[in-house]
């Protein structure tokens, strides 16, 4: 916008700087409001991604544990017993 403003001035093309200015200003105030919109849905993606590593980390435990478990019991151990070493 700004190398209009300029060949309008080298063309003598009327057009009020103040117009320009203006057009300039909404413009970077549009791109100003895009950047935020990206970077709010950067965050929220991040987030996303970010509850889903710990929901899989907890479903890995819980599989690990059900695994000892089930072992444990199948080794004879009662579940008081394992409830106990769990202390």
């Amino acid at each position: 916008m700004i190398q209009f403003r300029d060949k309008c001035k080298e063309e003598s093309w009327q057009i009020s700087e103040v117009h320009t200015n203006s057009f300039i200003e909404a413009t970077e105030n549009l791109i100003s409001e895009q950047e935020q919109k990206l970077e709010e849905v950067c965050i929220a993606e991040e987030k996303a991604r970010i509850e889903a590593e710990k929901k899989a980390a907890e479903q890995a435990i819980k599989a690990k544990v059900e695994e000892v478990v089930k072992k444990l019991l199948a080794d004879g151990m009662s579940a008081d017993e394992i409830l106990e070493r769990l202390k």
